[in-house]
Parts: structure tokens; C-alpha cells; sequence
């Protein structure tokens, strides 16, 4: 997966003038970073694409119930087994395998649940790319639009009723004395947990062109539908 993932970027990258080169956090071959006990998946880790976010939040909670395994069991009813922040595909599938796997975990998404997706322009096409990669969770990745991965991933949380707290907003993560992390939620009480896992992305905050008049009612960041702007004078910055 390492090897793909560089010659991913490498592609994604040429003859792009981004200007100021993108950073990526340093991750381990099984999601770890510099941080230990503090795990990246998602479009955080620098693959934007559902079916890598899905492998990946199944892949990281196999790693860490077996890691905790391992260790002796927490005494305190107040610590979690694991935190994941973020409700994407990275973190809703996290949570379905942490939950599958018996872990005391919760999801703390700021806004509300699959965001992004809710995001995407009405009708956009979702593509189950690349075909030859498996997806080994229970979160559906198909052939779909935006529409109908909505309704299966809403069929699928009103099922399971997994452990999430949209509206939570993390502003901090700091190792305790003890070992643990205590993971700051604005207007919270903080969480405290063995393990954290950031499934967060990067569509959250838009670029800033650093122009004046970007803060008028007029000027959006987001495309819900071309059809909203038919037969409208508009100017389009970026060509994505």
C-alpha cells in the first residue's frame, strides 16, 4: 500500500501548479503516526477516494483491538477504548468494526454525519474506484450517486446506531500522564480514550483566495446544483 500511495501523489501532482506544496502527515504502514496511540485514515492520509477510506478505518481498528489485546484492561468505566474523529467513509467505517469488534469507541464529528457527501453537488456520480481494491467493511461502496449512497449509509446508521456525537467539534488532543489521551470537544467535557484515530479529511476548511469582497453573501464555497445558477452571470475560481 506505501508503494501506491506514493506513485498516487506523484501522478496527482504533475504538471499541477499548486504553488505551495501540499504536506501529508508521516504514517506508518498500519496508520500509525509519530504520535503513539494516535492512528490517520481517510483523505487525511492523502487518498481521497471512498474505498480506501472504508479499507483503511476497517484495517486500523483490526490493528488496534489487537494491540489492546495485548495490554492489561483499563480499571475506569470514564475511558474509552478509542476515539475517532470525523463521521466520513473513514470514520463511519471505523466505527462499524470497532463496534462488530466489542470496543468502548466514540465518533465525534463536528458538523453531522457523512458531511462530505451530503456536500457534493446533487446527482454527482460516486465512482467504486480502483476496482481491483477490496473493500473489506461493511460500509456500502458502490456504483451509485450522491443521492442513493445517502439513503444506504442513512439505512445503514439507523440500523446500527453507532456511537456518534455530531456537533462536536474537536480543538485539542493531549497525552495524559497516565498513557491515555484526552481529547478536547468545544463546549464539552474532553473524552479521554487509549487510542485516537483521526478520520477527519480535509473538506472542511476552504481555501482563502486573501482578496477583498470573498466574505459577500454572494460569493459560495460549495456547488450543490449547477441547475441553482441557470442563466446567471457567475465567475467560477478553480478548475477542479
Amino acid at each position: 500500500m506505501p508503494g501506491f500511495v506514493k506513485r498516487y501523489l506523484e501522478w496527482l501532482q504533475q504538471g499541477v501548479p499548486t504553488g505551495d506544496v501540499v504536506r501529508y502527515p508521516v504514517i506508518g504502514p498500519d496508520y500509525r503516526t509519530n504520535l503513539a496511540g494516535v492512528f490517520i485514515i481517510g483523505d487525511l492520509s492523502g487518498l481521497p477516494l471512498l474505498k480506501f477510506a472504508a479499507r483503511q478505518g476497517f484495517e486500523v481498528m483490526e490493528t488496534i483491538h489487537r494491540e489492546l489485546q495485548s495490554l492489561p484492561p483499563v480499571a475506569s468505566p470514564d475511558v474509552l477504548d478509542v476515539v475517532i474523529v470525523g463521521a466520513g467513509a473513514a470514520g463511519l467505517s471505523a466505527a462499524l468494526q470497532a463496534k462488530r469488534l466489542g470496543l468502548n469507541y466514540v465518533v465525534l464529528e463536528s458538523v453531522r454525519a457523512a458531511n462530505t457527501i451530503v456536500n457534493f453537488p446533487k446527482g454527482k456520480l460516486i465512482f467504486a474506484e480502483p476496482m481491483q481494491i477490496a473493500n473489506p467493511s461493511e460500509l456500502p461502496i458502490r456504483e451509485s450517486n450522491r443521492e442513493e449512497l445517502l439513503a444506504a449509509w442513512q439505512a445503514l446508521l439507523d440500523r446500527e446506531q453507532l456511537a456518534i456525537r455530531e456537533g462536536a467539534e474537536v480543538t485539542d488532543i493531549q497525552r495524559r500522564t497516565d498513557g491515555h489521551w484526552a481529547v478536547t470537544v468545544a463546549g464539552q467535557p474532553a473524552v479521554v480514550a487509549r487510542r485516537v484515530v483521526l478520520a477527519t479529511g480535509k473538506a472542511g476548511n476552504t481555501r482563502r483566495l486573501g482578496v477583498p469582497g470573498e466574505d459577500l453573501p454572494k460569493v459560495l464555497d460549495r456547488l450543490f446544483s449547477p441547475q441553482d445558477f441557470h442563466d446567471l452571470d457567475i465567475l467560477v475560481v478553480g478548475g477542479g
